[in-house]
């Protein structure tokens, strides 16, 4: 039988030893995409107190087994401590990735004109002090005019990725500008896919599948300045709802049609979430995907994986994993 073990350093200082006997919970949900990933460490607080963190303060988390050793789940800066007593005393202490608190809130106001996406990322991440990682072919579009209103770089970039069918996350002062859905890390580093079978410690599974918006049209707008109008460009959707205008308005009509199919093609692909409860798997992550095999139709084949949540506590370590179907 495997022994779960864990290592968590405030600042610099592991605590581990000083707060093993003290661990009610540690949980680490790693989430696909441009959302944060976050921590949560519940410590029984009687007497002696233990020290209080800072808010702010970097805190670094690895899980495992004592067979096979640590795996690195990420770090983390203090957000949020709470402290109760009803009726045990307890202390919690949540983080997030990514430090939040400051320049990724600011707002600004900037037009980017005549840019390849990688130029605009690139520039944003050079004067927020992060280190860019962007997918050549996503980093390789030419943008030829776009504005940025009154909000911070992060939300900018979140929203620029999505309108090119990728996504944008920052950890580790790591800025990862990727398609959506790629076999890689949040870094970059390749993610091996995992085959799973129900031998394999699955605690419990469960599947849902059911339609998207299926519209009749997708409705790309841009702005024709000879003609001085906005111009519909209009491509055939997947159902017979009504006609879907996408609420952007672009720079011309090649990119108004592009933007138009690929939301027709996202919303005609099956959709489908699957929820998987397993042993602790500590070398699961989000963007990966997993194979299920052996299950049942329309269950076994590729899914990816939208958000991993590895929980340690009294009774075990346990891994959730939520996967949708690839579009």
């Amino acid at each position: 039988m495997s022994t779960p073990i864990f290592n968590v350093s405030f600042a610099g200082t592991n605590i581990t030893a000083s707060v093993a006997q003290r661990l009610l919970s540690l949980t680490v949900r790693d989430l696909a995409g441009d959302e944060s990933d976050t921590f949560i460490l519940r410590l029984d607080d009687n007497i002696p107190r233990i020290p209080l963190p800072d808010p702010g303060e970097l805190v670094t988390v690895q899980m495992g087994y004592a067979e096979t050793g640590l795996v690195d789940m990420g770090e983390f800066y203090v957000n949020e401590i709470e402290l109760s007593g009803d009726p045990a005393w307890e202390m919690r202490v949540q983080g997030e990735s990514g430090n939040m608190l400051s320049a990724m809130r600011t707002t600004r106001s900037d037009a980017w004109h005549e840019m390849t996406i990688a130029d605009i990322v690139s520039t944003i991440a050079g004067r927020n002090g992060w280190i860019p990682v962007i997918d050549p072919e996503l980093g390789g579009i030419f943008i030829e005019h776009i504005d940025q209103r009154n909000t911070s770089d992060m939300h900018f970039l979140t929203l620029l990725a999505v309108e090119h069918r990728g996504v944008f996350k920052l950890t580790r002062g790591i800025a990862v500008f990727a398609k959506r859905g790629a076999a890689t890390s949040i870094t970059g580093l390749p993610i091996a896919n995992l085959v799973i079978t129900p031998e394999d410690d699955v605690l419990n599974w469960r599947a849902l599948f059911h339609r998207r918006g299926h519209h009749q049209e997708l409705v790309g707008r841009w702005h024709d300045y000879d003609a001085a109008e906005t111009v519909e460009q209009r491509v055939p959707g997947p159902g017979d709802e009504p006609n879907r205008t996408l609420s952007r308005r672009y720079p011309d009509e090649s990119e108004a049609t592009q933007a138009a199919m690929s939301e027709s093609r996202r919303l005609g692909a099956v959709a489908g979430r699957l929820t998987l409860e397993l042993i602790g798997r500590p070398t699961l992550f989000a963007e990966g995907f997993i194979t299920m095999t052996g299950f049942r139709e329309p269950i076994d084949g590729d899914w990816k994986i939208r958000m991993v949540e590895h929980q340690l506590d009294n009774s075990g370590y346990r891994t959730t994993v939520e996967c949708e179907l690839p579009e």
